[in-house]
């Protein structure tokens, strides 16, 4: 089962590389609030999708749960990001932190509502 969060958690990653290099590209900067936001945002979305559906196959949910989710979006990934940002304004660096701890339960809120509601 460690293999299957594993491999997921690895594609998780590299996806939240890619698309934050994306995002950071349109935007113009080398560490972006805006991207590890909205990877947050969508990893918490995607996770309240995938812990609502019931999976016949437990490593599939393992995969898609603590792996993709997990390696997708990360703490860490958000405490670098306030770090970076600590010559920039404190207006800044309380705003990015209340969007994640405001909406990210809020965005996984609503992906567990989206499957409910496909569900019935």
């Amino acid at each position: 089962m460690a293999l299957v969060v594993a491999g997921g958690a690895a594609i998780g990653a590299v996806s939240r590389f890619l698309l934050g290099a994306a995002i950071d590209a349109i935007v113009s900067s080398g560490i972006s609030a805006v991207s590890t936001t909205v990877i947050n945002l969508l990893g918490c979305l995607l996770f309240g999708l995938v812990s609502s559906i019931a999976f016949a196959n437990p490593r599939l949910a393992a995969f898609c749960g603590t792996g993709f989710c997990g390696g997708f979006t990360t703490f860490s990934a958000f405490v670098i990001l306030l770090l970076a940002q600590a010559d920039a304004s404190v207006m800044l660096i309380v705003s990015v932190g209340l969007i994640h701890l405001l909406c990210c339960p809020l965005a996984y809120w609503l992906g567990t509502k989206c499957v409910r509601e496909v569900a019935e």
